[in-house]
């Protein structure tokens, strides 16, 4: 099934990737599919780096940008799938969809109280995809209809699209030439 990694074997420090796989598991995480499952050659290292270096530079707040592109089957869209399962956890103002940072909150709903001491919570972090069908209100948030027409008490708010909810993660978009 390609499941190496279990919560013993990361908490002993015997998988390559325990550093990456301790911090999810500290904070509930279950078992993992194995990033380290996937067969590594010549031709596709490089992607690998990317994957683990975009990782990295996400958790200390400075995110690289990867663009993969290659020759039809070499594991470009399984290698940041599989990446997926190595993400740590990340902790944020609890059930914020923006993902804020508890000491520097940015959303709308969160912006105000900055200073104050927020509820958090611990999150796997997140690793959104855009779907080839995917339109510009899914992609970017959209307004809450259900919540503007309520009887009960009738409200402006908007829904958060993959782009803000992918906020301090990974959003992933396959063959981008063919979104909508």
């Amino acid at each position: 099934t390609g499941q190496c990694c279990c919560r013993a074997a990361v908490e002993s420090w015997q998988c390559p990737r325990a550093i990456l796989l301790a911090t999810s598991l500290k904070h509930g995480g279950v078992v993992l599919h194995c990033y380290d499952s996937l067969v590594r050659h010549e031709g596709n290292l490089g992607l690998f780096a990317a994957a683990e270096m975009s990782i990295v530079s996400t958790l200390a707040g400075r995110p690289l940008h990867v663009h993969a592109e290659g020759v039809r089957g070499t594991g470009k869209t399984t290698i940041m799938r599989a990446a997926a399962s190595v993400l740590p956890a990340i902790e944020r103002v609890k059930g914020c969809p923006h993902n804020c940072r508890p000491s520097t909150p940015h959303c709308p709903q969160h912006r105000a109280r900055q200073g104050l001491c927020l509820e958090s919570e611990w999150i796997p972090m997140p690793f959104l995809e855009i779907s080839h069908s995917a339109k510009l209100g899914t992609v970017v948030g959209s307004i809450d209809l259900a919540r503007l027409v309520s009887s009960g008490s009738p409200e402006a708010a908007l829904l958060p699209g993959t782009i803000p909810r992918a906020n301090r993660g990974i959003l992933f978009t396959d063959e981008v030439n063919r979104l909508a």
